[in-house]
């Protein structure tokens, strides 16, 4: 089964999308990165080390190391990573900015909530 890459800085946030997956039975493996390089060099090492493509990537667009505008841009620049699909989501009230991410191809936000609910589209 393809893994669900999320990246988000915040390891509280971690919690939260294990329960909202665990919750509504997704059963896809969840990897989780602590910032944008780390996950680009999981990405650029995927087929050497034999992992399956991700069915998609659950990005934090505010992170302190590597903004989520600039993990969006790399993936789109390269030309193996640029069909990964990537949801955007936000702790705060921008996670529409998410639009402004990815001209030309199909786009979702999501707000994270503080409550267990996990998620709502903006």
């Amino acid at each position: 089964m393809q893994p669900i890459l999320i990246v988000d800085d915040e390891k509280t946030n971690h919690a939260l999308v294990c329960r909202a997956f665990t919750k509504n039975k997704i059963g896809n493996p969840l990897v989780f990165f602590l910032d944008g390089h780390k996950l680009m060099d999981y990405l650029t090492h995927m087929h050497h080390n034999r992992y399956l493509p991700p069915a998609f990537i659950l990005l934090d667009l505010n992170m302190a190391d590597m903004h989520g505008k600039k993990v969006i841009q790399a993936l789109r620049q390269h030309p193996l990573f640029g069909c990964i699909p990537v949801i955007v989501f936000s702790s705060e009230g921008n996670a529409g900015e998410g639009g402004q991410c990815r001209p030309n191809v199909q786009n979702t936000s999501l707000k994270m909530c503080s409550r267990t609910t996990a998620f709502k589209n903006p």
